[in-house]
Order: C-alpha cells, then structure tokens, then sequence
C-alpha cells in the first residue's frame, strides 16, 4: 500500500531544533551526523510499518517512536492496527533528549 508521510510545521521545527542540539557541543562530528541521520530515515521508514510502533499511552489515537534519544510522536489515519491495511502517516512533534513529555499535540 502506497501511503503519504506529512510531517507537520512543528515537526519540521523540531527536526531543525534536533539538529542545533546534537551539533551544539562539538561541531559535526560523525556521532551527531549519525543521530540526525537515523532521526531522519526512522521518520522517513514510519510509511513502510507504520503500526509497528507502540500507541501512546499519553495520546489517544497517536503512535510513538523512540530513535537517537528523541520521540517521535505520529498519527496514522485510518489506524487499523495492521501495516497492509494501515493509511497515511501524520508527524506531529518530536520530543528531544531532556525535554519535557508534550502536554498536547
């Protein structure tokens, strides 16, 4: 099943905010490329098993995925709780190291 990944503008901003941290102590450096890069491709991979993740105990109808010390918070619309049947993949926010959880989304 084709589906559509959207990631949302405070999802985009949280990409960008993830990559000021993991680059803020020691420049580039192959550890802080690496965690952005697996922050990057586990967002993009949510289309291929979207409903592998864990449902949120916190948030009714989201999904969570934890990858280089960040959560990444999504919807899939409709969730049938199977990958072939599953829809389109909504990013909503992604929590960096320290933060405190979301009290909305």
């Amino acid at each position: 099943m084709a589906r559509e990944l959207v990631v949302s503008p405070r999802a985009e901003a949280d990409i960008v905010a993830a990559a000021d941290r993991f680059f803020a102590y020691a420049g580039a450096t192959p550890q802080a490329l690496k965690r952005q890069e697996a922050l990057i491709e586990a967002i993009r991979g949510l289309v291929h098993a979207p409903v592998t993740f864990r449902a949120s105990l916190r948030f009714d109808g989201v999904r969570e995925r934890i990858v280089s010390g960040c959560t990444i918070y999504f919807e899939v619309t409709p969730d049938t709780g199977e990958n072939a049947t599953a829809g389109n993949v909504l990013v909503l926010h992604i929590k960096l190291p320290g933060q405190d959880d979301p009290k909305r989304l």
